[in-house]
């Protein structure tokens, strides 16, 4: 599931770096400048700046100042505004997403900065069509063009605010390409810069950045101190949205941590500022961000809720990239939920929108939803088609990023053999020399050649075999997740048949409210088996609630031949902690039929919950004849026969733990008497925490 927080909180912050100082103070008064008579190179002066002062909260005003600014600027020959104003109007494209038109207002305008000799300018829009290299995903391109914007900055001695911004933007495409610890070294070199020129709000900017990345390498110490510097410099300076940033990132690490309310709280606390100043774009990330908590605390209700004002304010902004992830997330609550055609009309919206933008991750995500949806409601066929469609875009992901990288390498190529055939033309007086690198060249042109095809011959190989390997792991899948539905679906008739018989007798027994109240108990009991068995992982409290009702009927059959206890730790929070189901009932089941029998004291089942690091530990502890004497009164020969309970639950675990790459164990052992042996048995479970809505620890604990 992808992480809306993460791909929101990026393009925040990635918009951050171009300050947008929205004060209606200075709309108005630019405005007013407009109506009065100004000379027509200041008109488009004021426009380009009215365009570039509405591009992050009213995006189409800024594009009809930016087109009147453009239009004037052509009528009167003004090259600088022309460049001026399609860069703006390149940036509000980027706002909205628009990143191929974005591109062609600024090669446009690099033209014209080339044509004047405009070093500054050439600079500024070679970086922003890296950024919009950056937002498609083309990150070695993106690369590429920020560091020829580098070179052009270090080479004006005066741009020392260019070079530190360029610096971040580097280190912003090194965090998309998942490379934190280069990104953090381009950040460090960003931050001392903005320091040594005393530029305030621009260091506060380097420290959330930072702050992201000690987050996603799970460095939550330095992260929270990141941010809490940027608070205090925020506050100092009585910077608001820098406030609200702040407050918002400390959110996100209490979330990493599952400090959900901690973590709302901050949220809250960040909205409140947002809509004071009225910073929509702010406030709709922060009303996702909520959303997302009441999704991990399982308020599905309050999540949508929150998700579905986020997504008004995003229209309102035109954000149609941010509008196609929150719809997806609510579509995977409802799905979740079992409302499956929901499921698709929200994965339908979000798959249009990912494919008018281009977004292929978001794409990618919706129709695999889409597919699992159409499988839940037994539409194969449509299931199927979606299916394919989510097989062959990500072949198309992993396709993109092999010829990226084969690329790169012809492009590393091409430059040196360039670099070396400029230094042979410098040596026009020794003709030997020059024959021989000529004859080197040949032979380098040649051994990188055959490299190149050794190496997109290992590229192809190796991913014949990735996709070998994923066929053979999706038909074991597939074959693992039937065999389980296949054990889970068992249930013991004898117990149904003798629970029945036993509330009738309480009606012979004319003693109907008696009878109603087990009546009631048994039919919760057979619901959840019903729904607790299409699960793989359920909360701890249905658990619970399962083996009570099941040990008070058992109770009604056996007429109170036993007593039991569920104990649970109270550091346990039963609703957040997932569990297989029905694992314990089968040795419950056990000790009932055959443990005791012939038991000359009262029967006594202990289930215990409890922490143990970072595993849950439950057993089920009896007092009945044990193992070795109950294969001797049913005749089995061998004291240790595994009984069909075990050899279920054994497979079951094998299943569990080959899918999830974990390791869930089980032990049984007789509990020993003094007077005759064996007297009684207890099985243990040992379970890795695991957080409701999560299929492996490694997602619970945020890692």
């Amino acid at each position: 599931m992808p992480r809306i927080k993460s791909s929101l909180i990026l393009l925040f912050f990635l918009f951050s770096q171009v300050v947008f100082s929205l004060n209606n103070a200075k709309i108005d008064s630019l405005e007013a400048l407009l109506q009065s008579k100004v000379v027509d190179t200041n008109k488009v002066t004021i426009l380009k700046e009215l365009c570039w002062l509405n591009a992050r909260d009213s995006p189409d005003r800024a594009l009809e100042y930016g087109n009147r600014g453009l239009q004037l600027a052509q009528n009167i020959n003004f090259k600088k505004g022309v460049a001026d104003c399609l860069n703006n109007i390149g940036i509000v494209y980027q706002k909205l997403g628009n990143y191929e038109e974005s591109r062609r207002r600024y090669l446009e305008a690099l033209d014209i900065r080339e044509e004047l000799n405009d070093q500054n300018g050439m600079a500024s829009c070679i970086g922003n069509i890296g950024i919009t290299f950056s937002s498609l995903g083309n990150y070695d391109k993106a690369l590429e063009y920020h560091f020829d914007a580098l070179k052009i900055k270090e080479s004006i001695e005066a741009n020392l605010d260019g070079i530190a911004r360029t610096l971040g933007h580097i280190g912003f495409v090194y965090t998309h390409k998942g490379d934190y610890e280069k990104a953090i070294e381009y950040l460090l070199k960003a931050l001392k810069m903005r320091q040594d020129l005393d530029n305030r709000r621009s260091e506060i900017a380097c420290l959330h950045n930072l702050g992201i990345l000690y987050e996603r390498l799970g460095n939550y110490e330095d992260a929270l101190e990141c941010y809490d510097k940027a608070l205090e410099l925020s506050v100092s300076l009585d910077y608001q949205r820098d406030i609200a940033i702040s407050l918002v990132n400390i959110g996100h690490v209490y979330n990493d941590q599952r400090k959900l309310q901690k973590s709302l709280g901050f949220y809250l606390e960040s909205l409140k500022i947002f809509k004071k100043i009225n910073d929509k774009n702010g406030t709709a990330i922060c009303l996702n961000n909520i959303g997302e908590i009441y999704n991990l605390q399982l308020n599905y209700q309050e999540a949508i809720h929150y998700y579905q004002k986020s997504i008004l304010i995003f229209k309102e902004l035109g954000s149609k990239e941010n509008v196609g992830i929150v719809l997806y997330n609510i579509g995977e609550i409802y799905y979740n939920r079992g409302f499956y055609e929901k499921a698709i009309e929200q994965s339908n919206e979000s798959l249009i929108i990912a494919e008018e933008i281009g977004a292929k991750e978001s794409i990618k995500n919706a129709l695999s939803l889409l597919a699992m949806a159409y499988v839940k409601l037994n539409q194969f066929e449509k299931a199927y088609q979606y299916q394919l469609g989510y097989a062959e875009i990500k072949d198309s992901l992993i396709n993109e990023d092999k010829n990226r990288q084969i690329a790169e390498m012809q492009t590393k190529y091409d430059t040196e053999k360039k670099e070396k055939e400029n230094e042979s033309l410098l040596k026009t007086t020794k003709i030997q020399e020059l024959q021989l690198t000529r004859r080197n060249y040949i032979i380098y042109g040649l051994a990188a050649v055959a490299a190149l095809l050794l190496v997109i011959g290992f590229l192809v190989l190796n991913q014949n075999k990735l996709r070998a390997k994923q066929r053979a792991a999706e038909l074991e899948q597939n074959a693992m997740k039937l065999e389980q539905q296949l054990l889970r679906s068992q249930m013991n008739p004898h117990f149904i048949f003798n629970s029945l018989n036993a509330i009738q007798s309480f009606l012979y027994d004319h003693n109907p409210e008696e009878a109603g109240n087990y009546l009631s108990k048994f039919a919760i009991l057979v619901r959840l088996i019903l729904e607790n068995s299409r699960r793989e992982f359920i909360p701890l409290e249905k658990e619970i609630k399962f083996l009570e009702h099941y040990l008070e009927l058992q109770q009604l059959r056996f007429e109170d031949a036993f007593d039991f206890e569920i104990i649970t730790s109270s550091d346990i929070d039963i609703k957040a902690t997932a569990i297989p189901p029905m694992l314990a009932q089968p040795f419950i089941e056990n000790a009932v039929e055959h443990g005791f029998q012939r038991l000359k004291d009262k029967g006594q089942i202990t289930v215990n919950f409890e922490l143990k690091e970072k595993e849950l530990l439950f057993t089920i502890t009896d007092n009945g004849i044990g193992r070795t004497a109950a294969a001797k009164l049913y005749g089995t020969q061998n004291g240790n026969h595994a009984s069909l309970a075990t050899q279920i639950t054994e497979e079951r675990l094998t299943i569990l733990n080959k899918r999830h790459d974990q390791s869930i164990n089980m032990r049984i052992v007789d509990l020993n008497s003094s007077n005759n042996g064996n007297s009684g048995t207890k099985v243990t479970f040992q379970i890795p925490f695991t957080y409701v809505g999560f299929d492996k620890p490694e997602a619970a604990l945020g890692k």
